[in-house]
């Protein structure tokens, strides 16, 4: 089925998916008093052997339900959707394999976010062990954690803004001191 919600076409397979999918732009749209963007389409489907949880590409953003959590992946992949939009460096945000098969060679955006140990730390403790992978997956995953109600101190939003975060002036509040 398919429905068009705030400009954006939702094909999902039931009205459950559906549900969750139109209370999360709701939610992420609030959160960001409607600084975020969505695309044009968000698609559903169900593979348990895909390796891919949620993706984005073309103006779309794919998820996968077999993995369950389906707002917070959609929030992981809105991010990386407004980063990739909003940031002039983040082709040079992925994880250094990435990096290289794309062709960049400049390496000091990354270089500079392993080196920094008080961000490695705090990404440790209060987003997530994924978030280490990159500044882009840190962007993604703290971005997500705050979709989520949690708590993540005030330091992390210097780097997330830093490293170009969406949304990150609108989103300062929800971070603590």
């Amino acid at each position: 089925m398919a429905l068009n919600f705030m400009n954006t076409e939702i094909n999902v397979k039931d009205l459950k998916h559906l549900n969750i999918i139109i209370n999360s732009i709701c939610r992420l749209y609030n959160m960001t008093k409607g600084k975020i963007e969505f695309p044009a389409k968000i698609q559903v489907y169900k593979h348990k052997r895909s390796r891919y949880v949620g993706s984005y590409g073309n103006n779309t953003i794919t998820l996968n339900t077999s993995y369950g959590n389906l707002p917070g992946i959609f929030a992981h992949e809105l991010a990386h959707y407004n980063h990739e939009k909003t940031s002039l460096n983040y082709i040079k945000m992925g994880k250094k394999s990435e990096l290289i098969n794309t062709g960049v060679t400049d390496f000091s955006l990354i270089e500079k976010f392993y080196g920094n140990k008080e961000l490695q730390r705090g990404i440790k403790k209060y987003v997530c062990t994924y978030a280490l992978s990159s500044p882009a997956e840190f962007i993604a995953c703290t971005f997500e954690a705050l979709s989520r109600g949690r708590k993540i101190p005030l330091i992390i939003w210097k780097y997330y803004k830093e490293y170009d975060g969406p949304c990150a002036d609108v989103l300062k509040h929800l971070f603590k001191d």
